[in-house]
């Protein structure tokens, strides 16, 4: 981890080491911020994968049928950072969120990190439940720069 990152990331790298590196997270952030999203991954050491992008897009039109079933099949082949997860979260009802996201937090399964901005209200406090304070993050052109390195 370099100097940089280690203030601001360090009660995520926290969390997933205290719970030995497996199961699902969620991460809140204050906005949406795609660059911030690869540093997380590249530190964290997990791949970056797209759920809109590889699942939801080839869908069209059918996409806001999927089922949640699917997003946990999606994260249970091969974990990762899972990025633009909202986009499904975002036609199901509050309910329906709130306790897929109470499950994907208890998961056992491969380390798996969910980024959520517009939803983050309805994580629930928990050890695998980690708000990144916006305050300590850095500037997005420092960002730029790390994800050069």
């Amino acid at each position: 981890m370099t100097p940089a990152t280690a203030n601001w990331i360090s009660p995520l790298t926290a969390a997933i080491n205290a719970n030995g590196r497996h199961g699902g997270y969620v991460v809140s952030m204050s906005e949406y911020r795609p660059t911030l999203i690869h540093v997380v991954a590249k530190e964290c050491g997990l791949v970056l994968r797209d759920f809109r992008a590889e699942i939801l897009k080839p869908k069209g039109w059918e996409a806001s049928t999927t089922p949640l079933s699917e997003l946990d099949d999606y994260i249970g082949n091969g974990g990762g950072m899972i990025m633009n997860a909202e986009a499904l979260l975002a036609t199901k009802n509050s309910g329906e969120r709130a306790a897929w996201l109470e499950r994907f937090v208890m998961s056992d399964g491969p380390l798996a990190m969910v980024p959520l901005v517009v939803f983050s209200d309805d994580i629930a406090p928990g050890p695998r439940s980690v708000i990144l304070d916006s305050a300590a993050l850095p500037e997005e052109t420092l960002l730029s720069r790390l994800m050069e390195m």
